[in-house]
């Protein structure tokens, strides 16, 4: 009787670890997503971001110390939108960075390598050019012409070499990344694109202090548009 009552206590104990464990794992994925979905409702502006809608291509998550966070995303031109940028994090997250840069196609040349190469020919006088095969004459190279007399008194030409050098180049086409704003400039960037823009916004979170190197924090990146047309002008207040 006493083993089958220790029994029921094992399994009964048994299960009760395994609640847990199921517990504990579900109440992490919930605060999980619970945290990163507060990220989105969160903003750690000390400025007003104006009345712009920010609600199609704003960015927001958890960023840890020595990251770095990049965002793609394309813009209209002036005539539909004017934009303001900004990034913002929480406090926590110290001196962090952002720069916005739209990515320029470059063309260049690029030595490749040096050819060097020596031909023979032979020029003659006029006067034996009936008596020579015609393949072997090239009338076309002057340079560094050697000739000599023959027992008439004609001059007559003989073998010459020639060098022929040459560079080779190749065309390469590239993509240059173009600074055009940075947090150094101000709190924001407002600005009315002159045509549809692809830009990258980066986000760098500087090393900070070890001890809190596993400590990450949200952050924000506000894409915010408003209509250029007053008759089709709707803000949005965030």
């Amino acid at each position: 009787m006493v083993n089958v009552k220790h029994k029921q206590y094992l399994i009964m104990k048994r299960n009760n670890i395994i609640k847990v464990i199921v517990i504990g794992f579900f109440s992490f994925l919930f605060q999980f997503s619970a945290q990163a979905q507060d990220c989105s409702k969160k903003n750690y502006c000390d400025f007003d971001l104006g009345e712009f809608d920010y609600r199609s291509q704003s960015q927001f998550g958890i960023a840890y110390p020595g990251d770095t966070i990049l965002v793609k995303t394309a813009v209209y031109g002036k005539t539909k939108f004017k934009y303001n940028i900004a990034v913002c994090a929480h406090p926590h997250l110290e001196n962090v960075e952002w720069k916005i840069v739209v990515p320029k196609r470059r063309v260049k040349k690029e030595f490749v390598r040096y050819i060097s190469d020596t031909i023979k020919t032979q020029k003659i006088n006029p006067k034996y050019a009936n008596e020579t095969n015609e393949d072997e004459i090239d009338y076309l190279i002057e340079t560094g012409d050697y000739y000599e007399y023959d027992a008439e008194g004609n001059e007559v030409y003989s073998k010459i070499e020639v060098e022929i050098s040459d560079t080779i180049y190749k065309t390469v086409k590239y993509t240059e990344e173009v600074t055009v704003y940075d947090n150094t400039k101000g709190t924001n960037f407002k600005h009315a694109f002159n045509k549809p823009t692809r830009i990258f916004i980066y986000m760098i979170v500087p090393e900070g202090d070890p001890e809190y190197a596993d400590d990450g924090d949200c952050y924000g990146i506000f894409i915010g548009r408003v209509p250029q047309h007053p008759k089709s002008k709707r803000t949005f207040k965030r």
